[in-house]
């Protein structure tokens, strides 16, 4: 991320790593801020921090006090709308030339397509549910409820599925789908002022936290990111009131646990008297936020994990069970051969393509195979430069493999299949970003700081 400064007479343009953005000091700030935004009660509210506030707060403290021109990138439009809001704090010259004119332009833009989405998305899931209420089959629910919303999630969810006698709801916007045709038709005349209501109370949410905590000119950009999500919301939450206010539902359990479908889930199983088991798919950030993970019990990764957040939150509903882990982690593959499979970050390439090629020279003279596996958001070309074999099968990479990764939820996983966990931390940010995640804390997992310490534990463990 490029920012200028003057210099004299001159303006000179100077690089902001986007990917070491925060330390202890900025992180401290913004926990202080967090308690602060806990009083919120809107289910937006986690997600307006982690993905804005944060960011935005990160790099407003580390360029305030510079002799400050412009920052500026050819970056996408979330990080366009946090650059602007900081730029226009600031004062930063440009912002109250070109700058502007460009900027505002696609904020009307994002108002009259804000306006759109939230005319006719609502009306297409009103067509859609009432449609799904006269056509789709009803479905009696058990006392136990697992709720599926992603794939992620499904897997988590394996062991449950097969050994609790529970109802499983898949949240899927499709005919027949045992989530949406929960609802029946004299629900719809509750459901329309119930839309509109939420709409304009989400929608007043947004603006008043750009206001307070981002800036006037970021809500442009949220109004039109949201205009899609917030209708999809809405019908989310009266929903599952429909499908838990039943009255035979007692158990509810969820792998969504900051985003606004876990607030709705935790608001709606509070108003119906339904335990909130959390079976989280992704592993807990150690910072705090206005809103803790949710649920009545929720299963952290480590019991390291458990204690940490039980004490940032000052509650005790964090809970650690080995069993539950392993239920959660477990893949149950079968294989005999051990590989070394190092596993991608999305962000850092060039870091990842060092650790690689310095993997590969200390495995080249031994017997034992070198593979890669990529993250999702990583692809083949950042690599082609290297002679390199690529793994395709999570599962497979995952079990009774020597598995490194620099900061992931993959080095938790690896030692319930039977694998060995090298956590690679070459940098003060990978350092620090690792120490945000209590669970990564276990003492199985061996942290490598240097090339050379790589080089004797892969002697040592292969």
């Amino acid at each position: 991320m490029k920012f200028y400064k003057k210099v004299g007479h001159f303006i000179k343009c100077e690089f902001l790593d986007v990917d070491n953005l925060f330390n202890s000091n900025i992180n401290k700030e913004i926990n202080k801020a967090a308690m602060k935004q806990s009083k919120y009660s809107n289910k937006l509210i986690n997600e307006l921090f982690l993905s804005y506030y944060r960011p935005y707060m990160a790099i407003y403290q580390r360029i305030k006090n510079i002799n400050g021109y412009e920052i500026n990138d050819e970056i996408g439009a979330k990080d366009e709308a946090i650059l602007f809001s900081i730029n226009k704090k600031l004062g930063f010259k440009n912002v109250q030339q070109k700058m502007n004119i460009n900027y505002y332009v696609k904020n009307m833009r994002y108002l009259v397509l804000s306006v759109l989405n939230l005319i006719f998305i609502p009306i297409g899931l009103l067509m859609f549910v009432f449609c799904n209420s006269l056509f789709s089959k009803k479905t009696n629910m058990k006392n136990k409820v697992i709720f599926e919303r992603t794939k992620a999630a499904s897997s988590k969810f394996k062991w449950f599925k097969e050994n609790l006698d529970a109802s499983l709801v898949r949240e899927k916007i499709r005919f027949n789908n045992e989530f949406y045709s929960s609802v029946k038709i004299k629900d719809f005349l509750r459901l329309l002022p119930f839309f509109i209501m939420n709409i304009i109370r989400d929608y007043q949410f947004i603006s008043y936290y750009c206001k307070r905590h981002l800036g006037d000119s970021a809500r442009y950009y949220l109004f039109y990111y949201y205009s899609t999500r917030v209708p999809h919301s809405v019908l989310y939450e009266f929903i599952l009131d429909c499908l838990l206010s039943s009255g035979s539902v007692t158990e509810f359990y969820s792998g969504n646990n900051l985003d606004r479908y876990g607030l709705i889930e935790e608001k709606i199983c509070k108003k119906n008297n339904v335990k909130f088991i959390n079976i989280p798919h992704g592993i807990e950030y150690g910072f705090s936020l206005p809103h803790m993970f949710v649920g009545d019990v929720f299963y952290a990764y480590s019991e390291v994990g458990a204690a940490y957040l039980n004490k940032l939150y000052d509650t005790d509903k964090f809970l650690f069970s080995e069993n539950v882990t392993r239920r959660i982690m477990s893949k149950n593959y079968k294989k005999s051969t051990r590989n070394v499979v190092f596993f991608t970050e999305a962000s850092g390439i060039e870091l990842n393509q060092k650790i690689i090629s310095e993997i590969e020279r200390i495995v080249l003279d031994k017997t034992i195979q070198f593979y890669v596996k990529l993250h999702p958001r990583d692809r083949r070309e950042n690599y082609s430069n290297l002679n390199i074999k690529f793994i395709e099968d999570f599962d497979e990479a995952i079990t009774n493999n020597i598995c490194l990764a620099r900061k992931s939820t993959v080095l938790l996983e690896a030692m319930y299949n039977d694998s060995k966990s090298l956590a690679i931390l070459l940098n003060e940010s990978d350092i620090f970003e690792f120490n945000q995640f209590p669970s990564l804390q276990d003492p199985k997992i061996t942290k490598i700081y240097k090339f050379e310490e790589l080089a004797h534990i892969l002697k040592v463990v292969s």
